[in-house]
């Protein structure tokens, strides 16, 4: 079995912004419940499980799950656009600024995230002058990313971070050589490995 590592994938929720989300009966009608998502990934199935299995409807809720880039998602709660999010990384430094926002839930308590390369490079060293695709600057992929770089001797500011949105577009620009290492979570780590990619730190 493959090893999992901490990932704080969690659901931000506006301090006193969700109105009607959480009653002592539950309502008459449902409630509009707007979830946003920065990947679709393992760690947000059970998003996906509880909306298709009915679990959030026998609660109330009409969920809708929406894919947006981690940033977005924080503004996006911010400005009541959506009521909850994915993103923690960004979340917390939102949170630390500032923003009426609070992490109140955790799928994981281990990262679930890989720092994948092309094969040519063999280790994270080797990363130093070169370009790494993550989902935006200040989001959970970044502050991962850093943390493995300066685990194996590797100043982040020696390497170019570049946001380019969910996993599954990062993963891409890493198949057309975009990047020269991305970080990837479940599923996308596994299938990297799978297709020939490298896994250098996790």
């Amino acid at each position: 079995m493959r090893r999992f590592m901490f990932l704080m994938l969690s659901l931000v929720l506006i301090a006193f912004g969700a109105k009607g989300a959480f009653t002592a009966e539950k309502p008459a009608k449902l409630v509009p419940l707007r979830i946003g998502v920065a990947a679709r990934s393992a760690t947000v199935m059970p998003l996906f499980v509880a909306r298709e299995r009915g679990f959030l409807r026998e609660e109330g809720f009409d969920a809708e799950i929406i894919l947006m880039k981690a940033a977005q998602t924080i503004q996006a709660v911010v400005g009541n656009s959506i009521e909850f999010g994915t993103a923690t990384g960004t979340a917390v430094s939102a949170a630390v600024n500032g923003a009426e926002v609070r992490v109140v839930f955790a799928v994981t308590d281990k990262p679930t995230f890989d720092l994948i390369s092309q094969p040519t490079v063999i280790s994270v060293e080797q990363l130093r002058g070169k370009k790494i695709g993550i989902s935006a600057i200040g989001s959970l992929t970044e502050i991962l990313g850093r943390r493995m770089l300066i685990t194996h001797g590797v100043r982040p500011e020696q390497v170019t971070f570049l946001g380019l949105g969910p996993s599954h577009l990062t993963y891409a620009a890493l198949k057309a050589g975009l990047v020269d290492a991305t970080v990837l979570q479940v599923p996308l780590n596994f299938a990297a490995i799978d297709e020939g990619f490298r896994k250098l730190a996790y």
